[in-house]
């Protein structure tokens, strides 16, 4: 049985006060006390285990003086009576004896936050990082979902876009992709599993034979620090204020970076402009790059219409300088393109229907077209859904949530394949951009079957946006009988009936669960 110790001072005070806490409930005990253990994310379990089998490696003192036992709670806090569940000792150390697994049971006499809080003392980064910060860090940490729209959707195109140095430790860095999660030394510096720094470090001393440094901080010191819109290839990322950073990565290009998140994950690929966790500065790394121009990186011929992954400058010639630059195009402006011309020293620039001239880098400049779309009604199919700004899907604008249907009038389809909706509200407004893999279409289906509605404090509505009801509460129509013409299935499964009475009068359209069907 797995022994999780809580600590003397927690110890002292369940036996202080009597409190005793079961881990299962049994059917002699008269009062119970349920621990919601669902408020424990399974992100947070594999954390917690993880965390907790380091430190029990580490820690055999604190272990043998644990007691062997786990607290069962009772009407009769004098007396517990069960011959299945071990009783109170009187020590200074609480257990909790699960005959489950961690995953099934996971500390289930301590809250999420209690569980996180103790992780956080046994982080690294807890140096550096409060425990609200750390908070923070760890709900952004999260797994998240690669940036689906970007155009290197597998290694070799990302290794591709680098060249010399950097091009071999771009390499190298995703040959760690899919490797474990660790701090404990020596173990975090890999090849099996890192931590952030561990694998910046290791990627370097295999490639370059270059020791930057095994933590965060000897590592701020191993180039030159720039703005994080001015890396490469190959230069790091840091997150935090110099001298206390918590976290790095190696940039990739494309706007994506490679680094080991945290615990319960694994080395992935993540979006530079992640809203919800934007690096703090770069650092530009001495390596050598090739002066050879690949025009395979380039624009050669117009794409016609391209919308940029990054803050761009655009110029009124196409020798790029501080004298013939104009201004700067904000990430994911779209731009209509004329033509492909070529610098003094070979270097294709694009140049644009209004008269200025942009980069012609491919991994910069994404092709895209656009079509125009019957308006047709659309449900979000997908948890947790954000709306975005614009056709890059890198800003969010709001979110929204599964279920919910909007107008969709047009297309965008990017180099990739990708394709973004355009999304409108009942009233005409728009609400932003979508990934189409995302919604649904709400299609109607005949259906012709006689209802009886039988359950209460249910409305029906004038349209598929909720503006408005019909039936205000289904309490005063228990019983009625209506015939379902028609029905319509969401993005969150729930499907809704068309209703009309023996008179055909149409009642609106009502959750099918209201309802039983009749012969």
């Amino acid at each position: 049985m797995k022994k999780i110790v809580l600590g003397i001072i927690l110890g002292s005070f369940f036996v202080n006060s009597g409190l005793a806490i079961a881990t299962e409930q049994t059917s002699d005990s008269s009062s119970d006390i349920e621990i919601d253990t669902s408020a424990i994310s399974s992100t947070l379990e594999t954390i917690s285990a993880t965390i907790n089998s380091e430190v029990e490696t580490s820690s055999t003192v604190e272990e043998s003086m644990t007691s062997e036992t786990s607290v069962e709670a009772t009407s009769d806090s004098s007396a517990v009576n069960s011959s299945d569940s071990m009783r109170t000792t009187a020590t200074n150390t609480a257990t909790v004896n699960s005959e489950d697994t961690m995953s099934t049971e996971t500390n289930a006499n301590v809250s999420a936050d209690d569980a996180l809080y103790q992780q956080y003392l046994n982080d690294n980064r807890r140096d550096v990082m409060s425990y609200d910060e750390y908070q923070a860090f760890t709900m952004a940490m999260s797994p998240k979902a690669n940036l689906r729209t970007m155009s290197a959707t597998n290694t070799q195109e990302i290794i591709n876009r680098a060249t010399g140095e950097r091009k071999q430790i771009v390499a190298k860095a995703l040959n760690y992709l899919g490797s474990g999660y660790t701090q404990v030394y020596p173990d975090r510096l890999g090849i099996k599993a890192f931590d952030c720094s561990g694998l910046t470090y290791r990627v370097y001393k295999e490639v370059l034979n270059r020791d930057i440094g095994s933590y965060t901080l000897p590592q701020e010191s191993s180039g030159t620090q720039i703005a994080v819109k001015d890396a490469k290839p190959g230069d790091l990322l840091f997150w935090g204020n110099r001298g206390a950073t918590y976290h790095v990565a190696i940039y990739l290009g494309n706007s994506q970076y490679i680094h080991a998140p945290n615990y319960g994950q694994t080395v992935n690929v993540s979006p530079i402009y992640w809203n919800e966790f934007p690096p703090s500065f770069a650092l530009r790394m001495n390596l050598k790059e090739s002066n050879t121009i690949n025009l395979n990186d380039y624009w050669t011929t117009s794409p016609g219409k391209v919308v940029n992954l990054k803050a761009i400058d655009y110029y009124r010639s196409p020798e790029f300088s501080s004298s013939t630059r104009v201004g700067t195009y904000a990430l994911a402006t779209r731009l209509d393109v004329s033509g492909v011309v070529k610098n003094k020293t070979g270097v294709p620039v694009l140049k644009l229907k209004n008269g200025y001239y942009v980069m012609a880098e491919r991994y910069w400049m994404q092709k895209f077209t656009y079509a125009s779309m019957k308006t047709t009604k659309y449900s979000i199919s997908t948890d947790k859904t954000t709306l975005y700004k614009n056709i890059t899907l890198m800003t969010a604008k709001s979110n929204s949530s599964r279920g919910k249907v909007f107008n969709v009038k047009g297309k965008y389809v990017l180099e990739n394949g990708a394709v973004i909706y355009s999304l409108y509200n009942k009233n005409n407004t728009w609400a932003g951009y979508i990934l189409n893999k995302d919604m649904i279409p709400v299609k109607y289906t005949s259906w012709n079957k006689k209802v009886v509605i039988t359950k209460k404090n249910y409305s029906s509505y004038k349209d598929l946006f909720f503006s408005g009801k019909k039936i205000s509460n289904t309490s005063s129509h228990l019983n009625k009988q209506y015939t379902a013409k028609g029905y319509y299935v969401l993005g969150n499964g729930r499907k809704y009936l068309s209703l009309y009475d023996k008179n055909n009068k149409w009642y609106g359209y009502l959750n099918a669960n209201a309802t039983k069907t009749v012969k």
